[in-house]
């Protein structure tokens, strides 16, 4: 199995853990999807159908500060995200978010959930993952 791949599984499964604990989002859920850094617009794109490319917007907010978003005043869950995913790739990434538009774009898809509330982008030293709130109701 890929890195890349393994990485997307764990961080999606720690996720999965968390948003079922998890008070604040409710019936929603959290999907994790892996890219390597060099070839994340063409595989973006190509998985969602997407013309453009995807802007990323760089926030000086911390990966646990984004999770708070999501996870509101509930600290132990995001520190215990913030210590898995350090734990498996020992950096502390840089965290992009983008327009409007594209999660409209994504939500009418209709490719990982009913309804798609959020989602943001962390950059690694060699990946990119996204994260996706969304919910099936």
């Amino acid at each position: 199995m890929k890195e890349i791949n393994y990485l997307s599984s764990y961080l999606e499964g720690v996720l999965n853990m968390s948003s079922s604990i998890s008070k604040s989002i409710g019936y929603s859920y959290v999907k994790v999807d892996g890219y390597l850094k060099e070839s994340f617009q063409e595989e973006f794109k190509k998985f969602y159908h997407l013309k453009e490319d995807v802007r990323l917007i760089e926030t000086t907010n911390s990966f646990e500060a984004t999770l708070l978003d999501w996870f509101q005043n509930e600290d132990k869950i995001v520190e215990s995200i913030h210590y898995w995913f350090h734990l498996k790739t020992k950096e502390e990434p840089k965290v992009f978010l983008t327009d409007i538009k594209l999660r409209d774009i994504l939500d009418e898809k209709r490719m990982d959930f009913y309804s798609l509330e959020d989602l943001f982008f962390i950059e690694c030293k060699n990946y990119i993952f996204v994260f996706l709130l969304g919910n099936n109701e």
